[in-house]
């Protein structure tokens, strides 16, 4: 079994690939994302296998006051938070992992998510080679387009 991986710079595109897969008679569920960006609902919808690989949360990591994280009734020792780490880098090589990238490509893929891109991978089998899934990433927009 050979793995399609492209990446994509946004969810548009993303969309873009979903509608290129359908429309090509492949089985969106196999499609597997990681991205910074939350999927629309219209992307769930399709089925596919959703990862967040972002970072922090904006509202979760900002410590702070009652109303704005400026300051307020803070009691320092008490009620300050340390900022919550993004997903360490170890993290993200398990996902590229699972995907079936090289360990080779890992430093690649993480500068592309570090970028805020997305990485899909397609997993063939009998059904559906490789052959017929990398047109249908290149029309979508993604580049580079590697097969594992």
């Amino acid at each position: 079994m050979a793995v399609v991986v492209g990446i994509v710079p946004d969810h548009d595109s993303l969309a873009a690939l979903t509608d290129a897969l359908r429309n090509g008679g492949v089985d969106v569920t196999r499609l597997e994302v990681i991205s910074h960006e939350t999927p629309a609902t219209e992307l769930i919808e399709t089925g596919l296998q959703f990862t967040y690989s972002g970072g922090t949360d904006a509202v979760v990591g900002s410590g702070g006051g009652i109303l704005t994280s400026g300051g307020g009734t803070g009691v320092p020792g008490l009620t300050s938070r340390a900022a919550m780490p993004a997903f360490r880098d170890d993290n993200i090589d398990t996902m590229l992992g699972e995907l079936e990238i090289p360990d080779s490509r890992f430093d690649f893929y993480r500068r592309a998510l570090d970028a805020r891109k997305t990485v899909v991978a397609y997993p063939t089998g009998d059904d559906v080679d490789a052959e017929k899934v990398k047109p249908l990433f290149a029309a979508a927009g993604a580049s580079p387009i590697e097969v594992f």
